[in-house]
């Protein structure tokens, strides 16, 4: 992942952070309005110290890259606290894998 866009996700999901009321509300809210959610959190294990994971659009980004054809997508990012945390958001608010 180039890293400015690593910048603009992390900066995104700290914007999102002051939003968490501790309810799954903003978190919805995130998913309802845009096409495209990354989850984003520190990660030890990578050499770069962010984990991410496609919570949403994951059809729309390999549509894009197997097409090389761009399509205009709102698109936010979540903070998460792990991976395993990441991953139950997608079950609950994303969408299944579909490509």
């Amino acid at each position: 992942m180039h890293e400015q866009l690593k910048s603009k996700l992390v900066t995104i999901a700290d914007a999102n952070r002051k939003a968490m009321d501790g309810s799954t509300g903003p978190i919805k809210r995130i998913f309802e309005e845009n096409h495209i959610v990354i989850g984003v959190w520190q990660d030890p294990n990578d050499a770069s110290g962010i984990g991410f994971l496609v919570l949403k659009g994951g059809k729309l980004l390999h549509d894009v890259r197997t097409s090389g054809k761009s399509r205009p997508a709102r698109t936010s990012a979540i903070p998460c606290s792990c991976y395993e945390q990441a991953v139950a958001a997608k079950q609950v608010f994303g969408e299944p894998d579909q490509a």
